[in-house]
């Protein structure tokens, strides 16, 4: 995958810091209630992203094959302790926060530092 190859592959993470990441990239069970698939307000809740107080993590280059082109895409970490003045339904769900990867043209700039 594209987190996989523009992460993991350079060598930068030990394999601690990958797992972290994979685990709490997974939107099933760390992701905001808000966020995830299959809330009626999802699409509605993403445009809210712009609220959250995080750090970039990476960025890299995707090829969209169902859009038949590339997209410029930003790993974000969202750290709880700095987000939980949100509604609940945007509010980290673990201590630890998530990783969620965006296109970065979605990306509120200014919020969002390289840590």
């Amino acid at each position: 995958t594209a987190i996989y190859d523009a992460l993991f592959k350079s060598g930068k993470l030990n394999p601690k810091d990958k797992g972290m990441i994979i685990s709490l990239s997974r939107w099933s069970n760390n992701w905001p209630a808000g966020l995830r698939k299959g809330n009626e307000n999802r699409e509605e809740n993403f445009i809210k992203t712009e609220l959250y107080q995080g750090y970039k993590v990476a960025r890299w280059v995707e090829y969209d094959s169902v859009w038949k082109s590339t997209s410029d895409i930003t790993l974000l970490y969202i750290p709880a302790n700095d987000n939980y003045s949100l509604p609940e339904y945007l509010q980290p769900v673990t201590k630890n926060g998530f990783f969620i990867a965006m296109r970065t043209k979605d990306v509120a700039t200014g919020k969002l530092d390289y840590k």
